[in-house]
């Protein structure tokens, strides 16, 4: 009966890739793109309202793998990811929190933005935006909304409706392992931020790899997975909230090139430091090297996969930088005293 359940919900997103969004964007009608950061650049046809809201401090100690920070007495939470939303049909309000970037309020939300979104538009939600525990209101009968959630490691994604007015939010997440999504996210979100009317046609073009490879992904085998699996699936740097800016930067190049071989001096470089210094910096803010550093986040990955997908363990391997697979696997047991095969077995859903 679940895997019935599952293969339905993998379906209905096929279908909407395939017949409702790739099309669209691929055809000379406009898809509207907007990233939830001020100044918010609106296009034609996307209206905003400002409200007041309590100041929200972002709380960077927060120890969810998930969740930055939650507010429950105020329906609200940001998340430590890139989220992304599409409005398929239909017409949403989206009412976001977003940070103010000077003055006594910086680093706090103080007003909400309430964003009418239409049918083929598109919200790019960078990390720390605050939003509604429910996501969003549909403004008329029939909404149809795909989201995606972009995390080291692959995409969740999930579609939401709403019919004839009532919010139906029983779905079930499918996780759509592989990491250049995260790659796409970053370079989408660094282009959305320029004010150049040429990089229009650039966003759609990437908006369109970054859906193409979904249905790609989905159309060669994934696995399903119930909402509530989402917060257990990526330990991430949730640590990293307090640490020097050094850490923090070197350790967003060795997440960005999990499955590329680099060296220490190449981190270093990308971090503005010495290697030595750098080196220092990992055994006192980390307690570890960076190498031994990159070999948990690889594998932090794998255990990803391993769990929620049907990857063969030859091409997870693989991904991560490694031409033959005996060598992962070796490795592999050294750290958890048993072999990938046994892993998956054991802890697989």
């Amino acid at each position: 009966m679940m895997k019935d359940i599952q293969h339905a919900a993998i379906l209905e997103l096929r279908q909407i890739l395939t017949q409702k969004i790739i099309p669209r964007i691929s055809s000379p009608e406009s898809v509207r793109i907007i990233l939830a950061q001020r100044p918010l650049r609106l296009p034609s046809g996307i209206t905003v309202k400002r409200r007041p809201a309590p100041s929200l401090k972002i709380n960077s100690n927060n120890r969810s793998n998930l969740l930055l920070s939650q507010y429950p007495e105020e329906g609200v939470h940001a998340i430590r990811y890139p989220y992304l939303c599409y409005v398929v049909d239909g017409q949403i309000d989206m009412c976001l929190g977003l940070a103010e970037e000077r003055g006594k309020m910086r680093g706090t939300v103080n007003r909400y933005d309430i964003v009418t979104l239409p049918g083929h538009s598109a919200l790019l939600m960078p990390p720390g935006v605050f939003y509604p525990d429910e996501n969003h209101t549909g403004t008329s009968a029939n909404v149809q909304v795909f989201w995606v959630l972009t995390l080291p490691s692959g995409v969740f994604c999930h579609a939401s409706t709403v019919r004839n007015g009532v919010y139906a939010s029983d779905h079930l997440d499918v996780f759509v392992p592989g990491q250049h999504f995260a790659t796409l996210i970053d370079i989408l979100e660094g282009d959305l931020r320029s004010a150049d009317k040429e990089a229009a046609i650039v966003t759609r073009s990437l908006l369109l790899s970054f859906f193409s490879r979904i249905l790609w992904k989905l159309n060669k085998g994934t696995q399903a997975l119930l909402a509530s699996r989402v917060q257990d699936n990526e330990r991430g740097d949730v640590h990293l909230g307090n640490k020097s800016l050094t850490i923090q930067r070197a350790c967003e190049f060795i997440r960005k090139h999990n499955g590329i071989a680099f060296t220490v001096d190449e981190v270093a470089t990308y971090a503005y430091v010495s290697p030595s210094h750098l080196m220092r910096l990992f055994r006192t803010e980390l307690q570890t090297t960076v190498m031994d550093y990159v070999l948990q986040q690889r594998f932090a990955v794998a255990e990803a996969w391993l769990k929620n997908s049907e990857m063969p363990i030859k091409q997870i391997a693989s991904a991560l930088g490694y031409s033959h697979a005996p060598q992962f696997n070796r490795i592999f047991k050294q750290i958890h005293g048993i072999s990938p095969t046994e892993f998956r077995r054991q802890r697989g859903s």
